[in-house]
């Protein structure tokens, strides 16, 4: 599990609790509850550290747009860390390839406006191109969601690789742009 090995990571970089939150990346999902949120995160992070969730429709700031017209409309509470920190998986995706990465923050924690033209507007202009389970080369949705993911300053991910069983087979820190 990822959790733990992230509290003794914060610790050991002199990061105190007051420093961190953790914000559930729904996109446009149901929130979770105090129950999913223990299942998923476990006491100790909501014993120590402030837990929200995303809400798509409320209190988000554009802070640009892509260049393929995408608005850049991101959640406040992500907005003002200094640091941000996705932490996913990766898994095949219909449209931009791969799930990980940049779509922690696009969907994850973006206002519907921008959820609309991105899997909406510009995923029907870019069908062709973009369409299909693990397309990623040459995929303008992807590149679209790269470019919004680095103007929204994610600074890192955390992902894990996910076999056809569900299980958690691999892990991966660092840029999510790689």
């Amino acid at each position: 599990m990822i959790i733990p090995y992230l509290l003794e990571m914060f610790e050991r970089c002199g990061i105190v609790d007051e420093q961190v939150r953790f914000l559930c990346a729904l996109g446009t999902h149901s929130p979770l509850d105090n129950s999913a949120f223990r299942k998923k995160l476990g006491e100790e992070v909501l014993e120590r550290f402030p837990v929200y969730n995303h809400n798509p429709y409320e209190h988000c700031e554009q802070i640009g747009k892509t260049k393929l017209g995408t608005p850049v409309i991101v959640n406040k509470e992500y907005l003002s860390c200094d640091v941000r920190i996705g932490i996913g998986s990766f898994l095949l995706h219909s449209f931009c390839g791969f799930g990980g990465g940049y779509k922690i923050v696009m969907p994850g924690v973006s206002h519907i406006d921008s959820m609309t033209y991105h899997h909406g507007d510009l995923l029907r202009q870019c069908w062709d191109t973009c369409y299909g389970i693990g397309r990623h080369v040459g995929n303008p949705l992807l590149a679209d969601l790269r470019e919004y993911g680095e103007i929204a300053r994610l600074d890192g991910v955390i992902n894990v690789l996910v076999n056809s069983r569900a299980q958690n087979v691999d892990i991966f820190g660092g840029s999510p742009s790689r």
